[in-house]
């Protein structure tokens, strides 16, 4: 294969297609609340804080906060104290993720508007195309985001909650309107099948083929 021009293409990140799986038998706090969960890395800008925030201001809730460095759980756990409705589940084996993702009714996206990588040095809001997201697509949940320009080329009202970054309250009322079992399940089906359609890893490869031209 050869480049016909010198034009660079860039792509979206993208997600396995996720096997069905029933909840995870001892993951949820209460039976009768809905799980809201958060899944990746735990620095600086990822929005823990903000989850915590929520946590206090919806207490019929329970949030999972899945993955995280050692000395980062920690530090967020004591931010924790006396939050009941927050458990952490630390480092999952990747494989294992998706049955954590599964067992729960609503997934967040809280980016902040400056989000840090491990060593806190470097900043990505601006250029991230964060898997985290793909992932929740194909989970078959509904999403809340933050309401980022890089997050919007994924996402949208039509198939996620999109809400200030840093506001709380309206992380809170977001999800409060998620109670709504049908608008939980119309923005999850819709993420699902933008999914199926755009970002599948089969079809993120078809999108890169088709921008070479094959020359003799």
């Amino acid at each position: 294969f050869k480049r016909a021009d010198i034009d660079t293409t860039v792509l979206a990140d993208g997600s396995d297609v996720v096997p069905d799986f029933f909840p995870l038998s001892n993951f949820r706090l209460r039976r009768e609340a809905l799980q809201v969960g958060y899944f990746g890395h735990l620095y600086q800008g990822r929005g823990i804080d903000i989850i915590l925030q929520v946590a206090r201001l919806l207490p019929k809730f329970d949030f999972h906060i899945v993955g995280g460095k050692q000395k980062d759980i920690d530090h967020w756990r004591e931010e924790a104290k006396g939050v009941g409705n927050v458990k952490f589940h630390g480092h999952v084996s990747p494989g294992e993720v998706y049955k954590y993702r599964n067992s729960c009714d609503i997934l967040l996206a809280p980016y902040q508007h400056k989000v840090y990588v491990a060593g806190g040095h470097q900043e990505s809001a601006q250029y991230m195309s964060p898997l985290k997201v793909f992932e929740y697509m194909a989970s078959k949940k509904a999403i809340v985001s933050s309401d980022m320009p890089v997050l919007r080329e994924v996402l949208s009202e039509t198939n996620a909650m999109m809400v200030k970054p840093d506001d709380a309250q309206q992380w809170a009322s977001a999800i409060s309107k998620l109670e709504d079992a049908e608008l939980r399940k119309n923005l999850a089906d819709r993420a699902y099948q933008g999914f199926i359609e755009n970002y599948t890893w089969d079809q993120r490869a078809q999108a890169a083929l088709n921008h070479v031209q094959i020359l003799d």
